[in-house]
């Protein structure tokens, strides 16, 4: 199919056509690692200022009726956390 192409032929041999060909194939997985990263990190961002925009009043509530991850808004309190912990952080 690609015989007649130069650049098929400017190989040597098939084992260099095999090496180019994975090191393609790796470009092409970093991409696609990369957009996904960049898309995480986009909605990551997204979530974080939805939960920012909560009011302050919803600081005040236990972790029993929060989500797994909460944000504390109370008195310059900025910690987020990833307990299931029902109990309150014991600053608040």
């Amino acid at each position: 199919m690609f015989n007649l192409e130069p650049e098929w032929r400017a190989f040597e041999d098939d084992m260099d056509r095999q090496l180019a060909f994975e090191e393609y194939i790796d470009g092409l997985r970093r991409k696609e690692k990369d957009a996904k990263r960049a898309q995480r990190k986009e909605s990551i961002a997204k979530f974080a200022q939805l939960l920012d925009s909560v009011p302050s009043a919803m600081c005040r509530r236990r972790h029993a009726s929060l989500p797994p991850i909460s944000r504390h808004w109370s008195a310059g309190c900025s910690c987020v956390t990833l307990s299931t912990a029902k109990a309150d952080h014991a600053h608040h």
